[in-house]
């Protein structure tokens, strides 16, 4: 019983680290916007960062510029 309780335990941590590192919050549309107009302007990171950052969620919306 004392095994059950330990697996039970070490399951439910890791699920709950997976679930915390799994809930990455994406960028607002503000900050999306900057990215863009910045890798327009020729900033290769800011390109990095609007690709990285799943920018393209916004893209059609009335907030976003591309």
């Amino acid at each position: 019983m004392t095994k059950l309780k330990k697996y039970l335990l070490v399951l439910t941590m890791g699920a709950g680290l997976g679930i915390s590192y799994s809930a990455m919050a994406l960028p607002g549309c503000d900050t999306c916007n900057d990215f863009y107009t910045e890798c327009q302007a020729g900033n290769q990171t800011r390109c990095n960062q609007f690709v990285s950052g799943r920018c393209e969620y916004f893209s059609g919306q009335s907030c976003a510029i591309f």
